[in-house]
């Protein structure tokens, strides 16, 4: 019993107790207080708070003291932005202000085709054309006597270009440009308008140089053999000059114009020929001109007149033939 208890105190209870036990609470103690308390303290609670105080640091070095600098230099970049911006406005405003006030406040307007016309004078394709000073009327008659207009009227040696003056014709188009000193203008706030025009061509005396396209030819032969009578009854005695209207005959000038002729057989009666001598007169109508419907407006008349290449008694048959061979054919 003794050498059991022995063992057991010695051994089996002081040794268990004391090594193993003690041993083992002191390692306890000891990696606990290493390990854990130190060492995963500091990881798990310090470095946090460490990483807190970063984000304090963090907070105040940037997000708060970057973000008000930052908001400061766009609000005075936007403040720039705002004063540029309202300098450029103002520059725009002066300029335009400016170009009203020199180009219409106070300003006389001194029209061009109020104070002069373009003449068109002539026969279509041979016509003229030049400026001609217009008498002003009205309200330009009481701008003329502006002091400043009339300055100018008199000093601006006002010159005209047209792109076509002569062998005009209906359907051309003249284009108009009115030359003066601009310098003179300016001087006395004077706006010269209306100094590039043009104008189109028409209502020229056309010559007749296609008869078939005369539409009131059957008006005017009417016209003339009313007039050819008249003036044969006037010329002769009846009871001793017979007279008959054999109608009228178309030619062409030497400008390929067209010449009209009516003509009459006269009959003269007296005891040598008893009524058989005759000869043949005619009435021309020469310078014929048409309007742009084709109708004849206008057209000089000449002397009746005796065609010498015409005697005797002949048929119309004949006669047609032999005014055929001075290049004249019948209109019927």
């Amino acid at each position: 019993m003794n050498e059991k208890n022995q063992n057991y105190n010695n051994q089996g209870y002081d040794m268990n107790y004391s090594n193993g036990n003690s041993n083992g609470y002191n390692n306890y103690d000891e990696h606990n207080d290493d390990m854990n308390y130190g060492n995963n303290g500091d990881n798990n609670y310090n470095e946090p708070y460490y990483n807190d105080q970063n984000y304090y640091n963090n907070f105040n070095n940037q997000n708060f003291d970057g973000n008000y600098e930052n908001q400061n230099y766009n609000y005075n970049n936007k403040k720039n932005n705002n004063t540029t911006i309202f300098i450029i406005i103002g520059i725009v405003v002066a300029i335009i202000g400016y170009y009203v006030a020199t180009n219409y406040i106070f300003i006389d307007k001194f029209d061009i085709s109020n104070y002069y016309t373009v003449n068109v004078d002539g026969i279509s394709g041979e016509a003229k054309a030049e400026i001609l000073p217009k008498e002003a009327t009205g309200d330009e008659s009481k701008k003329s006597s502006n002091l400043k207009l009339k300055n100018f009227l008199d000093k601006a040696n006002i010159k005209f270009e047209l792109s076509k003056s002569e062998g005009i014709q209906n359907g051309d188009v003249i284009q108009v440009n009115a030359i003066y000193d601009t310098r003179l203008a300016k001087f006395n706030k004077i706006k010269v308008i209306n100094d590039k025009f043009e104008i189109k061509v028409s209502d020229l005396p056309n010559p007749v140089k296609n008869i078939s396209e005369i539409k009131n030819l059957s008006q005017i032969k009417k016209l003339y053999e009313n007039y050819f009578i008249s003036e044969l009854g006037r010329r002769t005695d009846y009871y001793s000059t017979l007279y008959e209207i054999l109608g009228m005959y178309s030619g062409k000038d030497s400008n390929g114009q067209v010449i009209l002729r009516i003509y009459s057989k006269i009959k003269s009666r007296n005891m040598y020929y008893d009524g058989k001598a005759v000869e043949y007169d005619y009435l021309e109508l020469s310078n014929l001109m048409q309007n742009s419907n084709n109708e004849i407006t206008s057209a000089t008349r000449t002397t009746i007149t005796s065609d010498s290449n015409l005697n005797g008694e002949m048929n119309s048959q004949e006669m047609d033939s032999r005014l055929r061979l001075e290049g004249f054919s019948k209109i019927n």
